[in-house]
């Protein structure tokens, strides 16, 4: 879930989705997603976090160098009072 919602902000941020011709043939794109843990209260989990090729892009909702993320059980809890069950919750990642 964490992981497309920052893909969705770096969307935003290049004014494109991934895989559109924008993208293509040099200008500003995505510049990998290395991975990096942050520690949440179900424990610690693995993210992707995108990059851009002028290194502009700032997310919102795991800032640059967070290393502890709180309120994780309220965001499932409300996508789960919302009806999804827990594999589409699941799916969301």
């Amino acid at each position: 879930m964490l992981d497309a919602a920052r893909e969705a902000e770096l969307d935003e941020h290049l004014g494109y989705e991934k895989y559109q011709a924008q993208g293509r043939d040099g200008g500003h794109s995505r510049n990998g997603r290395p991975a990096t843990t942050v520690l949440t209260e179900i424990g610690p989990v693995t993210i992707e976090v995108p990059r851009d090729t002028e290194s502009t892009f700032e997310p919102q909702i795991v800032t640059k160098r967070q290393h502890r993320l709180t309120g994780i059980d309220e965001i499932v809890l409300s996508l789960s009072a919302q009806g999804l069950t827990t594999g589409e919750i699941t799916a969301l990642r």
